[in-house]
């Protein structure tokens, strides 16, 4: 994305710059998926990313980082943040 200079055969979708991504999803800027409160963001205006969501969709896994509870009121989280950013959105 970056430079002129063919690096690589996959393009800025590969990690979810762009939609159509299939390779990984890469959380860019900050707050990162671990940190960010959903509900607060979607009342700025401030929708839960792709990133997000993968992020808590498979954080439940071998080596356990987050809680139970934890997991379960993120994915709430991003559930309601999306529903309000399908309404509000700071533009």
């Amino acid at each position: 994305m970056c430079s002129e200079a063919p690096i690589s055969e996959m393009g800025p979708e590969a990690m979810d710059f762009i939609h159509g991504g299939f390779t990984m999803s890469h959380a860019v800027g900050s707050p990162k998926p671990w940190q960010k409160k959903f509900l607060s963001s979607a009342l700025q205006g401030i929708s839960p990313t792709l990133a997000d969501s993968a992020y808590w969709s498979y954080i439940n896994s071998v080596i356990r980082t987050h809680s139970d509870s934890e997991i379960r009121a993120k994915l709430l989280g991003i559930k309601l943040g999306s529903f309000i950013g399908r309404f509000y959105r700071r533009r």
